[in-house]
């Protein structure tokens, strides 16, 4: 996503913030809203540019997002590289989020 408004990133902030009381951390719902508002599935080059982090915080924070089935692998493009999505299932994704809080 390129020229983020103000609305935009201050949305992704609140996301940051709000994902932390699940159990994950802020970047980690910067990635989700990315991902989720993309037409397309997104692949870690595109995260690392559109939130300006680094390689390892954007793997460690796939794998993190896919393990609990907030995002999931949607296909594998050139040389190798995997793209993800949101699971649109957001009452199931929150349901799981409260069950691994128990």
């Amino acid at each position: 996503m390129q020229n983020k408004t103000i609305e935009f990133i201050e949305l992704e902030n609140k996301i940051g913030d709000f994902i932390e009381y699940w159990g994950f951390k802020g970047i980690e719902g910067k990635i989700w809203l990315n991902i989720f508002v993309s037409n397309e599935p997104m692949c870690p080059e595109d995260i690392m540019n559109s939130l300006s982090i680094s390689k390892a915080l954007t793997s460690n924070s796939l794998k993190r997002l896919v393990k609990f089935k907030v995002l999931e692998k949607a296909h594998v493009g050139n040389h190798g590289t995997q793209f993800y999505r949101a699971n649109k299932n957001v009452t199931k994704v929150i349901k799981d989020a409260l069950r691994m809080r128990e």
